[in-house]
């Protein structure tokens, strides 16, 4: 049995993680997953973690810790504490474009994960130098899709309908779509838009009381978290993707808008300029600039041939996200790093 142990929280209400995916195709190709947890308490989730380590250790043959740059990576840390002590084996897939902060944070933390794993994964290259650079090797293996459940369709870059799609956390940003459609409104242009995700902190009251204040409720709907088929359902009718984030790494959504044809428009931190090239497969500003957003949009506005381009070449280069391109890799790995255990 393999353990994976990380934020299940998808049917509680929150997005979906990758952990969760990876579950379901590990399950596919015939492993037997134990994935954890998915208590909501923090403190909850963390002794279901580490028991659970402790109840299946003469089963486990694996365990697959993903860490996290923010709070969750004290998880991390214990369970792959109670791991070593059990000496069992361990793989630890790396999230969170906070990761370098993390390590120059909690150096003394960060290296005792990372010497006593068996495998470190991360799926971003930008995650990967970081690691790399503090002493450690990593092993590459990027975030995927099922490409053939996003239809790619030509979009109409003269509608302003713009999709914004992450948790409600300030981390991510949202308050700033808001100025940005704002700011639009104030233009002249005529825009709809709509934010996908779960509140993750409480910032969706935030935003709730700012699209009030500015008048804007019959221009941004806030639809609260959607099942993936849901919000790709909804992204038939929008032809702009924003993405505000002020820390990142390589998130799935929008690997998936780029699969849907939807122009990304983000921040360049953390690990996007690693995914997104300026003005080739998408548009990178500065972060925290609602100015240099509205900048970016108003030239694919007026330029249909570099919007469909960027369309074009999105949905090319996030072809090899497929899972078929990485499920060789995901199986040989798992299998090279688990032990024999009794019957």
């Amino acid at each position: 049995m393999i353990l994976q142990i990380g934020n299940k929280l998808g049917k509680k209400g929150k997005s979906e993680s990758f952990m969760e995916s990876l579950d379901m195709r590990l399950v596919g190709e015939g492993f037997e997953i134990l994935t954890l947890s998915d208590k909501k308490n923090y403190l909850f989730r963390m002794m279901d973690m580490i028991l659970s380590v402790i109840k299946y250790r003469n089963k486990t043959e694996l365990i697959i810790i993903h860490a996290f740059s923010t709070f969750a990576f004290w998880y991390a840390f214990f369970v792959s504490s109670a791991a070593k002590l059990l000496k069992l084996p361990f793989i630890l897939v790396l999230h969170g474009g906070d990761f370098p902060n993390r390590i120059k944070r909690s150096p003394y933390a960060c290296k005792y994960i990372f010497r006593n794993a068996d495998l470190i994964i991360t799926p971003s290259e930008y995650l990967q130098k970081a690691v790399n650079a503090f002493g450690f090797q990593v092993f590459y293996l990027p975030n995927f899709i099922d490409i053939s459940e996003y239809a790619f369709e030509t979009k109409d870059n003269k509608q302003l309908n713009i999709l914004w799609v992450r948790a409600f956390n300030k981390m991510y940003n949202p308050a700033l779509f808001i100025e940005i459609i704002l700011q639009l409104m104030e233009k002249g242009y005529k825009v709809r838009s709509a934010m996908v995700g779960p509140d993750s902190d409480g910032t969706m009251m935030e935003i709730l009381k700012k699209i009030a204040e500015s008048k804007l409720e019959d221009h941004i709907i806030i639809t609260g978290r959607l099942e993936k088929k849901e919000w790709v359902e909804l992204s038939k009718g929008y032809n702009y993707f924003v993405n505000t984030t002020n820390y990142d790494n390589r998130p799935i959504s929008l690997i998936e808008a780029m699969a849907l044809g939807l122009p990304v428009i983000s921040t360049n931190v953390g690990g996007l300029p690693t995914l997104i090239k300026h003005n080739e497969n998408g548009i990178l500003v500065d972060p925290n600039n609602a100015n240099l957003f509205v900048d970016e949009i108003m030239k694919l506005y007026d330029d249909n041939t570099s919007y469909k381009s960027i369309a074009r070449n999105a949905r090319k280069y996030v072809e090899q996200f497929d899972w078929e391109n990485v499920r060789k890799d995901w199986i040989s790995l798992i299998n090279k790093n688990k032990r024999q255990v009794g019957n």
